[in-house]
């Protein structure tokens, strides 16, 4: 039978919150002789209009039935609800044709159907990836993914799906271009990303026409083919089938961890590792890692993998912690390095010599920091 193990964790924004059950990331696990399906999403809260009272949703939360909610959260309910009524063998096309129609439902339900059609930054937006693996009497696995956005689908150890939007990583180098300018870190995200997200990402979202398009589940079409999308964004939207060897794993994780190009993730710990050095190597995120901010999300990973005759779930306890002057791993707690506003002076004259011709200063000097960085952070691990 197949063992699945979980770790989900509040972010940095996310502590004075009572339990996952008030987050936007969810997981829905179902089996049904021999086959298991996990489903792990993540939604976004809307940033135009609410909050609303659902009172069925509220009762699903345990909360009050006339507190009023965010878009992000009626929807992640109203996605992980939907799953837990699916028959089991829903997949790709239709499995996101579904979730669309589920949340459609509730903007009829709500009253905002009008909105959500005309103004996609009034939509209840998120991601997802679907595994469905089956026991094969051979003693393989039959895999069956569905993937859509940056929820990440690991394999034995390799990421098969989970991209980022390319607006992300346009915006990414937004905010370090803003910092380069301003040396403003922390105060990047609220004065040069939020405004972009409502004011240009939602423009892209499930618009073919779009410049930087890409799709996502909201309620309405959503976006998967395009000459538009380019090799990148096709993969952003993944159906994928496999037999693999029995003793396989499977993980499934939201975009709260980190991906480092060359690691496997075989288990969770190993996400739990990048999580570690990605922050470890670059608090600020400007430098090699980029990122949106400088506060670690909530995260959420399922694990499965075959074992023996027995089915189990285990919950995993994070190894890793932040906060904003520090992180901490296996217990141990690392104080930002000092050197690394440093660094900021050092990004700040390469970009400037490099726009005048003027200066001795050149990117080698923050690449070496990096690897130093980054070796020292591998040593910890090894310890």
């Amino acid at each position: 039978m197949f063992d699945v193990r979980i770790l989900q964790e509040l972010g940095e924004l996310s502590k004075g919150k009572k339990s996952p059950k008030e987050i936007q990331d969810f997981y829905v696990i179902r089996n049904h002789k021999g086959l298991v399906v996990v489903t792990v999403g993540d939604w976004a809260n809307n940033h135009v209009g609410g909050p609303w009272i659902d009172k069925e949703v509220n009762n699903y939360l345990g909360f009050s039935e006339d507190k009023k909610l965010n878009g992000g959260l009626i929807g992640k309910v109203v996605v992980e609800k939907a799953l837990k009524e699916a028959d089991l063998d829903l997949s790709g096309e239709n499995l996101i044709k579904y979730l669309n129609g589920a949340i459609r439902d509730e903007y009829k339900k709500l009253g905002i159907l009008s909105e959500a059609i005309n103004n996609p930054a009034h939509r209840f937006t998120g991601y997802f990836s679907n595994a469905i693996i089956k026991k094969l009497p051979n003693g393989k696995l039959k895999l069956e993914i569905t993937s859509l956005g940056d929820v990440h689908a690991f394999v034995n150890g390799e990421r098969i799906s989970g991209e980022e939007k390319g607006i992300d990583k346009l915006h990414e180098e937004f905010r370090r271009e803003y910092i380069r300018n301003t040396g403003r870190v922390d105060e990047a995200y609220f004065e040069s990303m939020k405004p972009l997200i409502i004011n240009q990402q939602f423009r892209q979202q499930n618009n073919p026409s779009g410049e930087a398009p890409y799709g996502a589940i909201d309620g309405i079409e959503t976006l998967m083919y395009g000459p538009k999308l380019g090799e990148e964004q096709r993969k952003y939207y993944q159906h994928l089938e496999d037999t693999l060897p029995g003793q396989s794993n499977i993980i499934l994780a939201t975009d709260g961890y980190n991906f480092i190009d060359g690691m496997k993730a075989e288990r969770i710990e190993d996400l739990e590792e990048m999580l570690f050095l990605t922050w470890y190597v670059d608090p600020g995120r400007f430098l090699k890692y980029l990122f949106k901010g400088t506060v670690q999300g909530d995260r959420t990973a399922v694990e499965i993998f075959y074992r023996g005759n027995y089915p189990s779930t285990a919950i995993v306890n994070p190894l890793f912690n932040k906060n904003r002057k520090t992180i901490s791993f296996r217990g141990k707690t690392y104080e930002i390095d000092p050197e690394y506003k440093e660094q900021l002076t050092v990004l700040r004259k390469a970009y400037e010599s490099e726009r005048t011709g003027v200066g001795e200063y050149d990117f080698q000097i923050i690449d070496d920091y990096i690897q130093k960085r980054l070796s020292e952070g591998i040593k910890f691990l090894e310890q």
